[in-house]
């Protein structure tokens, strides 16, 4: 009596099938056990790196942007997030000035109180290599009640 012999065709697509079901086990614990570690620290860094450059650069409209696009809110941006409310502080009392100055009732209240948040700000900021950007930033923010 003779073995009968599996066919070559047979062991190869077997062979291959096991190949690819391996393939995708070592995917998934790559991407999901290993990579994962890794990845959040990159992103951290980047994150950290892109904001530094805009920060740099005086880019705050960026820098902004970027902070809330992404959820910045790790304790390592706080640095970025101080002068980056200031921006907004800055730009948000610019609009309201210019709301009250097209007739836009309560206006002029809303812009006074973001100007008092801003000088709080620029007086006692966290970050003391922020305190000459939020100054300049309430100097701006000012300067068109100065000029009346």
């Amino acid at each position: 009596m003779s073995i009968k012999q599996p066919k070559l065709p047979v062991l190869i697509g077997k062979l291959l099938l096991v190949l690819l079901v391996a393939l995708i086990i070592g995917n998934l614990l790559f991407y999901t056990v290993g990579f994962a570690f890794d990845r959040d620290d990159v992103n951290l860094v980047s994150s950290i790196n892109q904001c530094e450059e805009a920060y740099r650069e005086r880019d705050f409209a960026a820098l902004l942007d970027r902070l809330n696009l992404y959820d910045l809110y790790d304790p390592e941006f706080d640095l970025y997030w101080e002068v980056a409310e200031g921006y907004d502080q800055m730009v948000a009392c610019r609009q309201w000035l210019a709301a009250a100055q097209a007739g836009v009732d309560g206006s002029e209240q809303k812009a006074q109180a973001i100007l008092e948040q801003l000088r709080s700000r620029a007086e006692t900021p966290q970050f003391p290599q922020n305190k000459k950007i939020l100054q300049g930033f309430l100097q701006q923010a000012s300067a068109p009640w100065d000029t009346n």
